[in-house]
């Protein structure tokens, strides 16, 4: 098995075993023991449940730090952690990102990337947006690539839906 493929049924592992122990998607995550300070920023070692972080470093990967982005639009606030191995070429990466967002912005967001061709979905109180599955450069096991994730007061973004279950902020 590829470190890729290894990589990948380890995140969709854990995004399945996060999904069968939650609640609606909306739902604040459950403290996992890596405690944050309540008003502290995230960062990429606490975006993230420390299992996985774990799991990545093992795999030799560490983080980027990156703005949160939207498009060409920086969301005020927000953190995007790119996970990958530093030495290898760049095609093997985990992106995972949150940032504050109000009502008004979350539906400008929104509106943007459906006016771009991204498909959207409803569940649980929370709104996914996704990249079309024949675009992407990754799909998990449900067919998702990029995905935005929106809740009340913040969004989110990995590069698979199933990715935004190990997001543990806020906390």
């Amino acid at each position: 098995m590829t470190r890729r493929r290894a990589l990948v049924f380890t995140t969709g592992a854990l995004a399945l075993l996060v999904l069968t122990g939650c609640g609606a998607a909306a739902e604040a995550p459950a403290d996992d023991g890596a405690a944050a300070e309540p008003d502290a920023a995230p960062t990429c070692e606490t975006l993230i449940t420390p299992s996985l972080i774990e799991d990545l470093e093992g795999l030799g990967w560490s983080a980027k730090e990156e703005p949160f982005m939207v498009g060409a639009t920086e969301v005020d606030g927000g953190i995007q952690c790119k996970w990958g191995d530093p030495e290898g070429a760049g095609e093997t990466l985990q992106i995972y990102g949150w940032a504050p967002v109000d009502a008004d912005a979350a539906a400008d967001y929104q509106d943007q990337l459906e006016a771009e061709g991204w498909i959207r979905e409803e569940q649980d109180g929370s709104v996914f947006l996704t990249e079309d599955p024949s675009m992407a450069f990754q799909v998990d096991e449900d067919g998702y690539g990029y995905t935005y994730g929106f809740a009340e007061g913040w969004m989110a973004v990995s590069d698979t839906k199933s990715g935004l279950a190990v997001i543990r902020w806020p906390r």
